[in-house]
């Protein structure tokens, strides 16, 4: 990447496992695993967000460091979560996240099985 353009303003990552979660998997395998092989890259590229599923709840958690970590697992099951250190919202609920992006701003919008938003976060580059 370090021949990147300089045009690519957001830097977004995809995928199934989370690195940090309040559900049940907080510490987990998979989750120091994905933790321990991820976040040395995801670091080095200065990724802006971590979007994954896996975990049946919506979260937004922003530890130190420039990424920030969405799960939007619970359109078909819910499960409980828990506030963990750095994380900004939990929520078990049924529902999904709305990502908008322009080129300075990337607004995340959790929205409810009744169609409400029930948080959202306005990331500025």
């Amino acid at each position: 990447m370090s021949d990147a353009s300089p045009n690519i303003k957001w830097k977004l990552v995809v995928g199934h496992h989370p690195m940090y979660t309040g559900g049940s998997r907080t510490e987990g395998y998979d989750t120091k695993a994905i933790r321990n092989s991820l976040k040395p890259l995801l670091d080095k590229y200065k990724v802006d967000a971590y979007i994954n599923g896996h975990e049946h709840s919506l979260q937004h958690i922003k530890p130190a460091g420039v990424t920030h970590h969405f799960i939007s697992g619970a359109a078909s099951e819910r499960t409980a979560v828990k506030l963990i250190p750095d994380a900004r919202m939990v929520a078990s609920t049924y529902g999904f996240m709305l990502f908008s992006v322009t080129a300075n701003h990337m607004l995340v919008q959790t929205i409810d099985y009744n169609g409400q938003i029930i948080y959202s976060s306005n990331i500025a580059k």
